[in-house]
């Protein structure tokens, strides 16, 4: 067999035993010495830089984390999108009825308007509450004249207003 020589020991073995690193030859000897110093000069670089390297890998997976939220949220921002373009489905050649009734009633801020006034006057709060739903009862029974009666919708929310302004100056 041929033999070649160490280029650190410059001790001649088989080529089998020789390793080529960078260009040279190297025993296995000098090659498990030449780790041996490798690793001893990287354990003593890890002492010095074992905050760094804690720090680093706490940062590596803070991002990861915060990589898989934000693709959650993604997914959730897409789902409610979606939902939100989504339009109930229209029904074509589909007509709404006419109300055949007029909305003719007193309104939430009239009472409040009427129930202020009842204060202002000296009313207590139970005989206001009485007198506001006597009002309201009254208005009602009104409306269902007027709808029996046939008439245009303007004249008879007309007549639906004046008779409460008649009932409110009574009070």
């Amino acid at each position: 067999m041929r033999l070649k020589g160490c280029s650190n020991c410059n001790k001649e073995f088989k080529q089998k035993k020789l390793k080529k690193i960078k260009g040279r030859f190297i025993c296995v000897c000098c090659y498990k010495k030449d780790r041996l110093k490798h690793r001893e000069f990287l354990k003593e670089e890890s002492k010095n830089n074992k905050i760094e390297i804690k720090f680093e890998k706490s940062i590596k997976e803070k991002n990861k984390i915060k990589k898989k939220w934000e693709k959650e949220i993604k997914k959730i921002k897409d789902c409610k999108l979606i939902i939100k373009k989504t339009k109930r489905p229209r029904i074509f050649n589909y007509q709404k009825g006419k109300i055949s009734s007029l909305g003719l009633y007193i309104t939430r801020d009239e009472k409040k308007v009427l129930y202020f006034k009842l204060m202002n006057k000296g009313y207590s709060i139970q005989d206001a509450n009485e007198y506001i739903k006597q009002i309201s009862n009254k208005m009602s029974e009104f409306s269902k004249e007027l709808n029996k009666s046939n008439g245009k919708e303007e004249d008879l929310n007309m007549r639906f207003k004046e008779e409460f302004a008649k009932l409110v100056e009574r009070s």
